[in-house]
């Protein structure tokens, strides 16, 4: 798939998940449904960048791993914060083995997520269960409280 990244200079985070989103549901069996809450909030394009990214990668390990029928990705737009939710319906993985292999590319994808969230500040949490499912939970304070 084409997937280079938009320019944020250009557009905000929103439109540009967006733009991503479709490009794996045009090239994906599994079902990717989209819900956004809350008046949109610019981001700094370097934000953008790696935010672009790690949801990128997380459609990735699912639409490649999971056996997923279902992703569901949530877009919340707080005063104070974005909150980014990729789910799935797949098959899990056991967390506590991430980095454990003698090979050495054995959870890459995951590992850069986790750096590009530490990055730009960002929380970001793995909570996955195996026959149940995996969902990536990411969190960018804005700077703006009410």
């Amino acid at each position: 798939m084409d997937l280079q990244p938009v320019n944020f200079q250009e557009t905000n985070l929103h439109v540009g998940l967006t733009r991503l989103i479709r490009k794996f549901q045009a090239h994906a069996e599994t079902k990717i449904n989209v819900n956004s809450k809350g008046e949109v909030v610019d981001l700094p394009s370097e934000t953008c960048y790696h935010v672009y990214h790690i949801v990128q990668e997380a459609l990735t390990n699912t639409l490649k791993h999971a056996a997923a029928s279902t992703v569901v990705i949530t877009l919340h737009f707080l005063p104070s914060a974005v909150n980014i939710i990729v789910s799935d319906n797949g098959q899990g993985f056991e967390i506590g083995k991430i980095g454990q292999t003698h090979q050495p590319d054995t959870h890459l994808g995951l590992q850069n997520m986790l750096e590009r969230s530490k990055l730009i500040g960002a929380k970001m949490e793995i909570k996955t269960e195996i026959s149940r499912g995996t969902s990536i939970f990411l969190s960018i304070e804005t700077g703006v409280s009410c």
